[in-house]
């Protein structure tokens, strides 16, 4: 049976006591105690301040569990990307904006849990710069 762990270590010293945290967790099926079995990474540099889907429904097979890392892997610091959920309404070529999840800057990355039950309903990135700046994503399903 495939395994992939992700762990997380979060330590301060900025409250008035210090905080050490570390936890993990086997990536399984849904309501299963299956690993599980697809992983596909890319690295993509974008050079445009475009709303992209970056993860598009049809990537995730139909699954409806899924966890998926992005990474900005740009060195300046003052380079981040909106991360979104959007909708493509039936018979429309137009995306809205259904959830922001947040900004990444260079070097920080995330790894959230993605239901890819609804196949008008994508992961998308907008560049904050037309300069190059280099995304890596992780999707497991």
């Amino acid at each position: 049976m495939p395994t992939t762990t992700a762990r997380i270590e979060l330590t301060n010293d900025i409250a008035s006591v210090s905080t050490n945290i570390t936890a993990s967790f086997d990536l399984l099926k849904a309501g299963s105690t299956e690993g599980m079995d697809t992983m596909t990474s890319k690295r993509k540099i974008y050079t445009s301040t475009d709303q992209v889907d970056m993860i598009p429904f049809g990537d995730a097979g139909g699954s409806t569990h899924n966890f998926v890392y992005i990474s900005n892997a740009s060195t300046v610091s003052t380079d981040y990307i909106t991360v979104t959920q959007t909708d493509s309404p039936a018979g429309s070529s137009t995306e809205v904006i259904v959830e922001q999840i947040g900004r990444l800057y260079a070097g920080d990355w995330m790894l959230i849990p993605w239901n890819a039950a609804d196949a008008t309903q994508d992961i998308a990135i907008k560049p904050s710069t037309a300069n190059e700046m280099p995304i890596e994503y992780v999707l497991i399903s």
